[in-house]
């Protein structure tokens, strides 16, 4: 009976990840998580020999189906029904090697409340099952809602159909005589009426380093924060929604700190070294031969000198503006009604005429208060050998069909189980060379009855012999094992005949 092989070809190169939550650890501030299939690495013990003396291996699974088929020392792989990740050692080798962005694709499950973000801060679409779709050793950002504020500092009660704001006095040196808050009442209140609607405009710069009220009638309001250049009356609006919400009832506040890189990290990627002097917004420019806006480049800084770079921030919650700036650190003490939705920072960066050029550079939005946490999706990359990537869990054994090299090289431990897990498993080889025995079917060292037995099913087609045993049978070496080869181990067991002392 002939040996035939099964070699399974490479499917298609696409892999999909794990939709299991994946393990993780967190080093340095950012959260390494795992989102990777099963993979095993593959590597011989060839000790004393060339291993290009040996024939390409076999990995079979538990049914006898060959599911890959490789040579000791070849980069790569000859054929695998799984991906063959051999070339790569590194994420450098995944971006390097060709159809490489068709690996790592997986999915990625955050906490509830939590929703993922590219590594340049877009927002991710997840799937109707809360999973977003990530790439292998790709960074992304993980952002979420607090529930608390942290230490309370002091409390207070506003009463109702107030509301207040807290200006710092850094308002009284930093320049700006041109910004102006008003608030207009949302769409479902327009009957409400403050006292200070669109069209009648409070400015800080008159009231830095104090805290007063006014009165507003109970709804949601947002706070407009506009720039009018008194000399001309020209008026510019800031894009940006800040609800103000004013209550008819009393309201308990508290007094707490924030960090405004931390909690605010819309605001804070304007700020890239992480600095309140540093910021660099892109805006509008007005040219001053033309009088057409043209986008510009300017830095601003919160803390320094606003003489012609002016930055305004106001934290809103519930119906108390916090009209203040952080400081070094980024920390920030603001009253906020802790049972309101959120706080909501409210900026704007503008630039005084006296800027070379000319004109304004302005812009100015909302940001909420959230957090953000770096991913990465890690892997652990094998060094050596041959890595067979998404691998289906069960036993396998690893075999030479050659018959030459089952008589003369013997495989120690050719059986491993690859477990349904992220970690990287390896499969170490140990491959010694020896002298096959002719008619030593079971490769125990002698002929006797047993082997007997073991050709004659192979013949019968009861029960074929694994590969070491083939190679031991076919005495007459035709690549058959037949009636002449079983007749010949019988005689020597019957000492009629005696067979070769090796191949």
């Amino acid at each position: 009976m002939k040996h035939s092989k099964k070699i399974v070809s490479l499917l298609g190169a696409a892999v999909l990840l794990t939709d299991a939550l994946p393990a993780s650890a967190e080093t340095d501030g950012i959260k390494y998580v795992y989102v990777n299939r099963p993979y095993l690495n593959v590597t011989f013990d060839t000790e004393g020999f060339d291993p290009r003396e040996l024939a390409p291996y076999v990995i079979s699974d538990e049914s006898g189906e060959a599911v890959a088929v490789g040579r000791v020392g070849e980069p790569t792989l000859d054929h695998s029904s799984f991906y063959d990740m051999s070339l790569m050692r590194s994420i450098e080798d995944v971006w390097d090697t060709k159809g490489a962005r068709f690996i790592g694709y997986g999915t990625y499950k955050p906490d509830e409340g939590k929703k993922l973000l590219t590594y340049r801060k877009e927002e991710m679409e997840a799937e109707e099952n809360g999973e977003y779709g990530v790439e292998l050793c790709k960074a992304y950002y993980c952002e979420y809602k607090p529930d608390v504020y942290g230490e309370v500092l002091d409390t207070m009660t506003l009463e109702p159909n107030t509301v207040e704001i807290f200006v710092d006095k850094k308002f009284g040196t930093n320049n700006d005589d041109f910004t102006c808050m008003s608030l207009s009442p949302y769409d479902d209140y327009a009957d409400c009426v403050s006292e200070y609607p669109n069209g009648k405009q409070l400015w800080p710069c008159d009231h830095w380093g104090e805290k007063f009220k006014f009165s507003a009638d109970a709804g949601m309001y947002n706070l407009d924060l506009n720039k009018i250049e008194k000399a001309d009356s020209k008026r510019t609006d800031w894009d940006g929604d800040a609800p103000v919400k004013v209550s008819d009832e009393p309201v308990e506040y508290v007094k707490i700190r924030l960090n405004v890189w931390e909690d605010f990290p819309d605001f804070a990627d304007l700020y890239p070294d992480g600095v309140p002097d540093r910021a660099v917004y892109y805006g509008t420019h007005i040219d001053p031969v033309s009088g057409e806006a043209v986008e510009s480049w300017a830095d601003f800084n919160m803390l320094g000198n606003m003489e012609l770079f002016v930055t305004d921030t106001f934290f809103v919650s519930g119906s108390v503006i916090n009209a203040v700036y952080p400081d070094e650190k980024g920390n920030v003490e603001l009253w906020v009604d802790p049972s309101a939705d959120d706080v909501y920072l409210r900026y704007a960066f503008s630039a005084r005429p006296e800027v070379p050029g000319g004109g304004f550079v302005n812009g100015g939005s909302t940001a909420e208060r959230k957090r953000r946490e770096q991913i990465y999706t890690a892997f652990d990359f094998p060094l050596s050998g041959h890595t067979l990537y998404d691998i289906r869990p069960g036993d396998y054994t690893v075999t030479f069909e050659d018959k030459y090299t089952n008589r003369n090289f013997k495989i120690m431990n050719g059986g491993f189980n690859v477990e349904n897990t992220q970690e990287l498993q390896k499969a170490r080889i140990k491959v010694t060379q020896r002298k096959l025995i002719p008619g030593d079917c079971n490769d125990d060292g002698e002929v006797d009855v047993t082997d007997v037995m073991l050709a004659a099913a192979e013949v019968k087609s009861l029960r074929p012999l694994d590969h070491v045993g083939f190679a031991a049978a076919d005495i007459n070496d035709n690549t058959f094992v037949e009636v002449t080869d079983l007749m010949s181990i019988a005689a020597h067991v019957k000492g009629l005949a005696n067979l070769p002392d090796e191949f």
